[in-house]
């Protein structure tokens, strides 16, 4: 495994003729032409990429931007300071030695990082010069629990926005990471609409344990992964189910993300309750998301469903405009650019659910007026929004009663329950209307959705339409609906 994560001996000391030859001549040629940051370290790209193992290269040098070459510094952009301390443990050598032979003996590496301190200030750019650190672990026991742990590095807490949105998340989130023996608020199951940093949380939990309590074995799985796995196991000729279950047996900490998508899988289900179940009461912690919550889950088993509903349940829910522009402004230091406070309004009103857009947008913005030379300009920026919102995903049913929930201030799980009252029967009745027009689902879904038949949500539709002729305040708050959806 070693040689799979660095240069072996023989390559670092001492290359062969053609080797060095090559390499010389690709410098050579670097050097005579106007290579910008970006072709430099597509070289070194090259050279490292057949040194270390794919999963290895994917987590750690894919997320990766070579920002500048001036004065032989070489600098490159890192998520956080966790993504620099492991790169100078275990890419040191290979990183440098890169870029030694592609660009020249005296290049320096310099290291910038997003930096948030404990008092909660404003995030800042640090810059850190590259070196060796000490005491490096690359035994083959510590290389396989990172390739368990499946973990996405850059998704820490320190670069977790934090707002009125998803503050009781986030406080649930360190109390699971760092309370290892509290197993109260177990499973932790966070949930909340598409791109709103579900995905981002769970994995900051799993980096905290790995990163402050070695001895701890994490592992992180998208619901899709598990079925997959499992389903590519039990149809092998042999159908060694040993093996699958091996692999969760002796977990400390499990984080599945998604499990929605475990639904009307009753096989899956199945094998992932031995699963939980056997993790649970060994005292074993369990992270989930769900785009919904537990008591919403649809065709799942009784016995998972009742297990997560008696965890903790947790919302992020759809970030307010004061906390989108702290996001805003934090993820643009991130890429690079400054944005006047008058294009963070802009940005902010006319984004207002997916941080995911928000980070298309900024990403975008970062790249045509870095590399096409463009002035940053309102009409630049509602350019880019319009075209990010032409590449949205499709509405959800979910984003739709989310979106009633607020306007009418009733519970989402009261516009799905049988209640009958007046204002919930209005709202529902609006849910549906909004889904039959937004969404391709069948009347059959649309209606088991809110535990009714097709026939209920035709007679929704009507009463609605015949109330948006006759009712200017009920078309008022239908359209505010709508607006939101469609902006969204």
């Amino acid at each position: 495994m070693e040689q799979d994560l660095q240069f072996n001996n023989t390559e670092l000391n001492l290359l062969s003729k053609n080797e060095t030859k090559l390499i010389t001549k690709k410098s050579n040629q670097i050097k005579d032409t106007t290579h910008t940051p970006q072709t430099y370290w597509k070289e070194c790209l090259k050279v490292i990429k057949d040194n270390i193992d794919s999963q290895a290269y994917n987590t750690w040098f894919e997320p990766l931007q070579p920002l500048s070459y001036i004065d032989n510094k070489f600098k490159i952009k890192l998520p956080s300071e966790w993504f620099r301390e492991w790169l100078d443990t275990h890419y040191y050598d290979l990183i440098n030695k890169t870029l030694k032979r592609v660009i020249n003996n005296d290049v320096e590496l310099i290291y910038d990082v997003v930096v948030i301190d404990s008092n909660g200030n404003e995030p800042t750019m640090v810059l850190y010069p590259a070196q060796r650190q000490p005491n490096v672990d690359n035994s083959d026991a510590f290389n396989k629990r990172l390739d368990q742990s499946k973990l996405k590095p850059m998704f820490t807490f320190d670069n977790f926005v934090a707002g009125d949105s998803n503050i009781t998340a986030i406080n649930a989130a360190k109390a699971v990471a760092k309370e290892l023996n509290n197993t109260r608020f177990n499973p932790l199951v966070l949930f909340g609409g598409v791109g709103l940093g579900k995905t981002h949380l769970a994995n900051a939990i799993g980096n905290y344990v790995f990163q402050n309590y070695p001895n701890q074995k994490v592992m992180y799985i998208s619901s899709d992964t598990f079925t997959n796995d499992f389903i590519a196991q039990v149809t092998k000729k042999d159908n060694n189910i040993t093996a699958f279950n091996d692999i969760y047996k002796n977990i400390d900490f499990l984080i599945v993300d998604d499990i929605q998508f475990f639904a009307g899988k009753k096989e899956t289900q199945d094998k992932f309750f031995h699963i939980f179940n056997s993790l649970y009461l060994e005292g074993k912690k369990i992270v989930l998301t769900s785009d919904r919550p537990s008591s919403n889950l649809k065709s799942i088993d009784n016995r998972l469903a009742s297990r997560f509903i008696a965890g903790l349940n947790v919302e992020i829910k759809t970030p307010d405009y004061k906390h989108r522009k702290d996001i805003i402004n934090f993820k643009s230091r991130i890429e690079g650019i400054q944005l006047p406070e008058e294009i963070v309004d802009y940005i902010a009103l006319n984004i207002n659910t997916n941080i995911r857009a928000i980070e298309g947008v900024l990403l975008n913005l970062s790249f045509r007026t870095t590399y096409c030379s463009e002035k940053l300009t309102i009409e630049l920026v509602n350019e880019t929004i319009s075209k990010i919102a032409s590449e949205k995903q499709n509405i959800t049913i979910e984003e739709i009663i989310d979106k009633v929930s607020n306007q009418y201030n009733i519970k989402a799980e009261l516009i799905e329950s049988k209640s009958r009252k007046q204002e919930i029967a209005l709202a529902r009745q609006i849910a549906m209307k909004l889904a039959r027009k937004h969404t391709e689902l069948s009347l059959k879904t649309i209606g088991e959705k809110f535990n009714r038949n097709h026939a209920t949500v035709i007679h929704a539709c009507l009463t609605i339409e015949n109330l948006l002729d006759t009712d200017t305040k009920i078309k008022e708050q239908y359209e505010a609906i709508e607006t939101l959806i469609k902006n969204r």
